[in-house]
């Protein structure tokens, strides 16, 4: 007798069992489990993507977890049609004879716009003959979202429930079944007012009976299935219900998010379904469309024979909207305004608290800095008086990130310190070309109310001036999205004549996908045929993983092919020239018209406004005049002050041969005066260049002198250090930009005495405020080896951004050393005095100094960037160093110094690049110094 191991008596004894199973499956339902005691419910979908044009030809099986009987399913349209009338025939689940395991199922969708062929059936190998002829088919008639089957229960077998979500033959949710009568209608759905939890649900009867569905109102874009699918962005479900027993639906079910008053959004769930008997898996699985919540929705169902149902859903879409984002700059300020509106024109918005931040120019970019932060009281429903609040900040240049580097072809540029400065051709009045001092950048708003709702919105502009048939002008732009990124220009129809693109800083064409964190150009130019004074506005789509940023753009037509003043006509000849005001200022009389003999230049003038505000065209906003003129031996420069106490008049420019008509109608830049105003000439390759660094004293008050009318009196005391660190010291209202230099004993009256900087012990710099406090700054000489002094260089005032030439050319006074030296500036008008008290070593005995330097980086050069920079920095006593280069995520990018250093002042280069060389994109960093258990940060800005 022959013995089989008991694992293969098991086997034969299993196999058996299920060909009993399988013998008695003959007589059992479609979907009946084989085995007893065996119990699962299991759930079936039709495509996603419906209402569809035709479900797909050939289906997936869904597999059963446990063997189960053969056969089928017939959902059927019209319960009362004879089961052996196909054309009434909705879905078909076939449980499949060809399966040895008999647990592959199928759900085969109606065809759409006929009735079920063989052919429909063929790829799975059975006929409507056979469905026909199978006793044991199911024949059930089609609910919505989902009708129930269940098969089993007999001895000997298990328990299946089936699920069947179909799409009901897949027209819209919503539309009018025209065979039970339906015909056009409009419908408006509103939600109550109010965060109320639960939140009510709205039910409304329908005119007419429609198709059951859903409609989901999200807060994504829903085009992507993922997307759309992801409850937790559900903002309200409208539910085309049908009446008891299913069939048509008779009413329209708003049912809204209702979470806890001040908790987080969390979509649509089961528990604010469950009212009405659904779970989010009805929805997911049911005759769906999802669309953008907007106030209100709109939503039209149309049948193939176009007849439509128009829906209007009124959802609270979390209260406020921000309908309006602009600026504009003046002078040193740029005004924001935003306007927060109520759009609801039933409900009340909530009391909403409202944070703006600044951008750097470009998408998908993290926060510069605060712009303001205001409270929104209670609107009223839209279309009344108070339905919206307008909101307004002044916010410093300073504060805000550099505005984007403008550029054009025919005048590469840079300013002072390598920082972007735009060429004077943009500034040219009487040609066309206006002064474009818009702040090119963006800004970010978050608004939060009490309940919990709030939103998100920013706003990215830029604009540009563009010269028709004149070249290609272009604005630098950053994105800031970690991996790649799509780009897509939208120029309207109305902008004829203009043609936009993306290329890289290098002009070639911009890669596409764009690689991840990539800055370059937009580059716009406009044909000769567009008319001067001209706008195009455009836009720039990014796509930053599945998120869309838009960029705005205007650009304007102008004419800046006129030469601008002081344009050497030699296209070869390139000089730069010094122009300064007088020597003795400040003076309380007319100070001497300066002449300067040039080359032939472009005649014309250049215009110094002391209050930027004022128009071009006012004279009482100017401060300083270059006229360009020309002369026997070529051309000449002759630099007019201002008389004291006053403005320009025609009598002020007679004995020159000028009028305030004859340049305001001539050829004329205007620029913001400043202690020195770089100012450059050029036009491409027709004309040469020419660079003029006009000094002017802005208005020949003492440096030093209180501008408002409050007197004080400030030390300023050199500490005891062998190294002369700089002294900051803080004054209580803003002065006189300027310089006063203390000179040794040995310095004599002469200018040209005054001017040996090698007797010069000390300086004090009253800087510009530019939004910074106002400030003394006392800086000495750094002495020699010996112990002794070298006077003053370049050297010692390198950490401040200045040079011995700009204390030679500026707003200067020279006064003899004491201890301590007084100076009294006094304003008469605003009837003020301050009273420096200067506190210096005065010793020129050669004995060397004591002491020890104070902590912090005392500056980074230049600032901004193009590459590399230096940080200099001071530590009081020897220790271990170490300088680290932050992002604005706080992600460590470099160490230029890490290691033991001695006491005093220092230096090290930081190479502008990652640790491992790899370039850094534009935009702020920040340097933190730390010794001791001390740290020192300063920022510092990367321009590519």
């Amino acid at each position: 007798m022959l013995k089989l191991p008991s694992r293969f008596l098991l086997f034969a004894a299993c196999a058996l069992a299920l060909a009993g199973a399988a013998a008695t499956a003959l007589a059992q339902a479609p979907g009946t489990p084989q085995l007893a005691g065996v119990q699962f419910t299991l759930k079936l979908r039709e495509n996603f993507q419906i209402p569809a044009p035709q479900e797909p030809g050939t289906v997936q099986p869904v597999l059963t977890p446990a063997p189960v009987a053969p056969g089928f399913i017939v959902l059927k349209d019209d319960p009362n049609i004879p089961n052996n009338e196909f054309r009434n025939w909705s879905d078909n689940i076939y449980f499949d004879f060809q399966d040895p395991a008999h647990r592959r199922v199928f759900f085969l969708s109606d065809p759409h716009g006929r009735t079920w062929q063989d052919s429909d059936l063929t790829p799975y190998g059975v006929s409507l003959t056979q469905i026909i002829g199978d006793p044991r088919s199911v024949y059930l008639p089609e609910l919505y979202p989902v009708t129930q089957y269940v098969a089993g229960g007999q001895p000997g077998a298990g328990i299946a429930t089936y699920l069947a979500y179909s799409d009901i033959d897949t027209l819209p949710p919503g539309t009018p079944i025209t065979s039970l009568g339906g015909q056009p209608f409009s419908f408006d759905l509103r939600e109550q007012c109010g965060e109320q939890v639960p939140e009510p649900i709205v039910v409304r009867d329908l005119p007419f009976r429609v198709q059951p569905g859903f409609l989901v109102l999200t807060e994504v874009d829903p085009t992507n299935e993922t997307i759309a699918q992801d409850n937790s962005k559900w903002s309200d479900v409208v539910y085309f219900r049908p009446a008891a027993g299913g069939g048509p639906a008779t009413q329209a079910v708003l049912i809204s998010d209702s979470r806890p008053a001040g908790t987080p959004e969390r979509g649509i769930v089961d528990s604010d379904l469950s009212p009405v008997g659904l779970h989010v898996y009805d929805v997911l699985e049911g005759n769906t469309v999802y669309k953008k919540e907007a106030l209100p929705t709109l939503y039209a169902a149309t049948d193939p024979a176009g007849v439509a149902a128009n829906y209007r859903v009124f959802s609270d879409a979390e209260g406020l909207i921000i309908s309006v984002i602009d600026w504009t700059t003046l002078g040193n300020v740029v005004r924001f305004r935003f306007r927060a509106e109520n759009p609801d024109p039933n409900c009340p918005s909530e009391r909403t608290q409202l944070t703006a931040s600044s951008q750097v120019f470009g998408v998908f970019n993290p926060n510069y800095g605060p712009i303001g932060q205001a409270d929104i009281p209670s609107l009223l429903p839209a279309g009344q008086q108070d339905s919206f609040f307008d909101v307004f900040f002044d916010v410093d240049l300073s504060m805000l990130p550099p505005s984007a580097m403008t550029t054009m072809d025919m005048t590469p540029f840079t300013g002072p310190g390598g920082t972007a400065a735009r060429p004077a051709a943009f500034q040219i009045a009487s040609a066309g070309c206006p002064p474009d001092d818009h702040w090119n950048g963006n800004v970010d708003i978050v608004w939060n109310d009490p309940a919990g709702g709030g939103g998100h919105v920013n706003k990215h502009f830029g604009t540009l001036q563009v010269c028709p048939g004149h070249g290609n002008s272009y604005i630098h732009v950053i994105t800031g999205c970690s991996g790649t990124s799509t780009v897509t220009i939208n120029v309207p129809s109305s902008c004829t004549g203009f043609t936009v693109k993306l290329v890289n800083n290098d002009k070639t064409p911009a890669p596409s996908p764009l690689p991840p964190g990539w800055d370059g150009l937009i580059c716009v130019s406009a044909d000769a045929s567009v008319p001067f004074g001209t706008t195009c506005c455009f836009t720039v789509d990014v796509v930053c993983g599945g998120q869309t940023a838009t960029i705005d753009m205007c650009a304007t037509t102008c004419d800046w092919s006129v030469n601008p003043p002081g344009t050497p006509t030699d296209p070869a000849l390139q000089f730069s020239v010094n122009l300064r005001e007088d020597f003795h200022i400040p003076a309380s009389r007319q100070e001497q018209a300066q002449v300067v003999q040039l080359p032939p230049v472009e005649p014309g003038f250049v215009v110094l406004k002391d209050i930027p505000t004022l128009s071009n065209q006012d004279p009482q906003g100017w401060s300083d005049i270059v006229a360009f003129q020309p002369n026997p031996a070529g051309s000449r420069a002759l630099f007019l002050s201002d008389p004291p106490g006053g403005h320009f008049t025609d009598a002020d420019l007679a004995p020159y041969g000028l009028s305030i008509a004859q340049i305001v109608g001539g050829n004329a830049v205007y620029l913001a005066e400043g202690r020195v105003n770089r100012y450059v000439a050029e036009h491409g390759t027709t004309k040469g260049s020419a660079t003029y660094f006009i000094y002017s004293d802005v208005d020949t008050l003492l440096p030093g002198t209180p501008l408002q009318g409050q007197s004080f009196s400030v030390e300023l005391s050199e500490p005891s250090d062998p190294n002369e660190v700089i002294v900051h010291v803080n004054l209580p209202v803003p002065v006189q930009p300027g310089f006063v230099v203390l000179l040794d004993d040995s310095t004599g009256a002469s200018e040209a005495a005054l001017e040996d900087t090698t007797k010069w012990s000390d300086i004090v710099f009253y800087p510009p405020a530019a939004g910074a406090p106002p400030q003394a700054i006392l800086i000495s000489d750094h002495g020699n080896a010996a112990g002794g002094e070298n006077g003053m260089n370049s050297t010692d005032l390198e950490p401040l951004g200045l040079s011995i030439f700009d204390v030679l050319e500026g707003n200067t006074i020279y006064l003899k050393e004491k201890v301590p030296t007084i100076y009294r500036p006094a304003n008469a008008t605003a009837g003020a005095v301050a009273r420096y008290a200067i506190f210096s070593d005065a010793s020129e005995s050669g004995v060397p100094r004591s002491g020890t330097g104070a902590f912090g980086i005392r500056s980074i050069i230049p600032n901004p960037t193009l590459a590399s920079a230096r940080i200099d920095f001071s530590i009081p006593k020897a220790g271990r160093i170490r300088i680290d280069i932050y992002d604005l995520a706080g992600q460590r990018v470099s160490t230029p110094a890490d290691g033991r250093w001695s006491a005093g002042p220092h230096s090290v280069v930081w190479s502008g690049r990652r640790d491992d060389g790899r370039a850094l994109r534009s935009g702020a960093y920040f340097a933190k110094l730390a010794w001791e258990g001390k740290t020192a940060t300063r920022m510092v800005f990367m321009v590519k």
